[in-house]
């Protein structure tokens, strides 16, 4: 099952995603942090989470217009942080966020991003209005 258009779920994108990638990419992008709870808890919580369908109702005039720190979205979808795409295909962060960027998308970046990646961005869509925001980890070090 490789095909886009056989996949239909999350779990099939992650079993098409594990045929392909190497181990280490593979247990990376499958791990979590120290004892793996948020993830654990995380995989619950989207569990938890059920879909009513509502047929036969009329969606001709649907607004999904919302706000994301005074920005407006048309559509309230944010691309969020993850670390070393480049580990999954060799234009990593910069093919994210070429394809949030061609469909207006906003994209939080996580703290590993530098200047030069914005830079290449900007070079590679020279008309890009993308709204960019970085997660920033505080870091409390103990000596």
């Amino acid at each position: 099952m490789t095909k886009a258009e056989q996949l239909l779920n999350l779990l099939d994108y992650e079993k098409a995603a594990e045929m392909r990638l190497e181990p280490a990419a593979k247990d990376y992008f499958r791990s979590g942090a120290m004892d793996e709870h948020t993830l654990v808890d995380n995989i619950a919580a989207f569990q938890r989470i059920k879909f009513l369908p509502r047929v036969l109702n009329n969606v001709s005039h649907i607004n999904t217009h919302t706000s994301f720190s005074d920005h407006d979205l048309s559509v309230p979808l944010i691309i969020s942080p993850t670390a070393f795409l480049g580990m999954a295909h060799k234009d990593g962060e910069l093919a994210v966020a070429q394809a949030a960027s061609s469909v207006n998308r906003t994209v939080l970046w996580a703290p590993h991003i530098n200047e030069g990646f914005f830079c290449s961005l900007k070079k590679s869509r020279p008309d890009c209005s993308q709204k960019t925001f970085a997660q920033l980890l505080p870091i409390k070090w103990v000596l």
